[in-house]
């Protein structure tokens, strides 16, 4: 069934006028969004507005697969980092009741995973890389310096950033 299009306009000085981007995007963006499972759009654009910036900078939704019987909650398949993993497992419910809050209902009774790295999330986002340990200071020059005789630049970055959070946990380590 096709959709009625009415686009936004300003102004009427020629035909057609200005259209706002919301009215060129929306479409395309909830087509996508329905491919993926997510009926909800906001879930894909504001992700962090729904579940809060404590959850929302360090998972990403990827889809909702829904049940056969519709008593039952749906399925949010969220991508995090390996290393979020246990934190996030132990936010299942608020995830849940985050998410539900957004749909209005009861829409999502589980919650799955899929484990990724800080890299490949940051490439899912126009946000700042996220973080779930706080690199302490030093760190970041030690782990520099170690990693400079690597010659692939993408290596070298990843063991840069992998340094950094062990050099900070054994620093905290130590004052502990």
């Amino acid at each position: 069934m096709p959709r009625d299009r009415k686009l936004k306009t300003f102004g009427s000085g020629f035909k057609g006028g200005f259209r706002s981007v919301s009215a060129l995007t929306s479409d395309r963006l909830q087509r996508i969004a329905e491919q993926k499972g997510i009926t909800l759009t906001r879930l894909l654009t504001a992700w962090p507005e729904v579940i809060g910036s404590d959850i929302g900078e360090i998972s990403r939704p990827v889809k909702v697969s829904w049940p056969r019987n519709p008593l039952e909650g749906g399925t949010l398949v969220l991508r995090i980092p390996g290393s979020c993993a246990q934190e996030l497992s132990m936010k299942r419910e608020v995830i849940i009741e985050r998410v539900n809050k957004a749909y209005g209902y009861n829409a999502i009774g589980r919650v799955r995973f899929e484990h990724t790295t800080f890299a490949d999330l940051a490439a899912d986002s126009d946000d700042h890389k996220p973080m779930c340990v706080e690199v302490k200071d030093g760190a970041r020059d030690e782990s520099w310096m170690a990693v400079q005789n690597v010659e692939d630049k993408e290596l070298r970055e990843a063991l840069f950033e992998l340094g950094s959070y062990i050099l900070s946990r054994e620093k905290e380590e130590k004052e502990n």
